[in-house]
């Protein structure tokens, strides 16, 4: 892999170390959150459901958007947007603006999401696709390992806002690196934007019995984990431990799904390669 290809390779690993921290990182940060802005539970509930509420409504509408104008242009617009949120939450002083700017995140976090992968397979080779994507997905895992702990950590010596003025840093990064990339793929000018297309798409997704059952029970998973996230973290405040413990538990379970995710990747790696012989 060249020095370009390997350039792109950070860059892609970047925006999705990105993605997952601006997932991960809300809900550790929710305890300190609501002691300096007084939230009440229900203004807590508001800023941790803004985010996914939107995103998930534009999670299901990017693609076609990515189609017609490119996902360089898509990745840019979505990490200058995300850029921006970070940094106004840093300087929120009550409820209403902190879950606006989660509103915002909600709106162009997707865009970066969805276009990481669109990117490497447009811009690398098949033989390279393959270690490029299990880079790029162990950025995730990154995330998962020091996000968390660290925002905890910053929170209870410092402030939580620091947390979020280092989310817009890392933003604006791949919003300069992903600007220095080269863009090769032409974007599909005669690639619509309609009902039609959704229909279609929607559709045909709703015919296929074994992807909707897959996609559904990966949705109350993921729903599951979600709340349990969500609500784990004040949770164990409220038990009386201290944020250097609970950071702690937030590593000791990082690297537990770290292990299982390559205890699971591991065989399916060498019956492809068996496969491939």
């Amino acid at each position: 892999m060249g020095r370009k290809r390997s350039f792109l390779v950070f860059t892609m690993s970047l925006a999705f170390f990105l993605v997952t921290a601006n997932i991960i990182v809300i809900a550790p940060l929710l305890p300190f959150v609501s002691n300096s802005l007084a939230m009440s539970e229900r203004d807590s509930a508001i800023v941790l459901a803004a985010f996914p509420l939107v995103a998930f409504v534009l999670n299901l509408v990017v693609g076609p958007f990515i189609d017609r104008y490119g996902c360089h242009k898509m990745l840019l617009v979505g990490a200058c947007g995300c850029t921006f949120s970070f940094a106004i939450s840093a300087a929120a002083n009550n409820t209403v603006e902190l879950a606006a700017m989660r509103v915002v995140a909600g709106l162009f976090m997707p865009l970066v999401g969805a276009s990481i992968f669109v990117w490497l397979s447009n811009h690398l080779e098949a033989d390279e696709r393959v270690r490029a994507v299990g880079i790029v997905t162990a950025a995730a895992s990154v995330a998962q390992l020091t996000v968390a702990p660290l925002a905890l950590l910053v929170s209870e010596r410092a402030s939580w806002r620091l947390t979020f003025i280092a989310l817009a840093a890392l933003s604006l990064a791949t919003v300069v690196c992903a600007a220095s990339l080269w863009d090769t793929g032409s974007p599909g000018q005669n690639a619509s934007i309609s009902l039609k297309r959704y229909h279609e798409t929607f559709s045909g997704f709703g015919r296929n019995a074994p992807l909707r059952r897959m996609s559904i029970a990966y949705v109350v998973a993921m729903i599951g984990v979600w709340i349990v996230q969500s609500v784990y973290p004040t949770w164990l405040f409220q038990q009386g431990l201290q944020a250097h413990q609970v950071a702690m538990l937030y590593v000791i379970a990082g690297i537990a799904g770290t292990v299982a995710g390559l205890n699971k990747a591991a065989p399916t790696c060498l019956r492809t390669a068996c496969w491939r012989d």
